[in-house]
């Protein structure tokens, strides 16, 4: 996901990191970059909502992100 995201293909990025997370039995604290990543495109895409639930949901597993 991270390289089509470098690439400006935010599409393929979303599909790649959603994908990520449907793949994880369990959810856990070191996968909150994959949120982060995640909100990042859909801001890249003008999509502010999905943006913010993203953000949401890598600062609700690790805090320290939300700096």
């Amino acid at each position: 996901g991270y390289c089509y995201a470098v690439k400006g293909e935010y599409d393929n990025a979303i599909k790649e990191f959603e994908t990520s997370i449907n793949l994880k039995s369990e959810i856990k604290k070191e996968d909150a970059h994959i949120f982060t990543n995640l909100a990042h495109c859909w801001r890249y895409k003008g999509n502010k909502q999905k943006a913010d639930e993203n953000f949401q949901k890598a600062f609700q597993l690790d805090p320290s992100l939300k700096k």
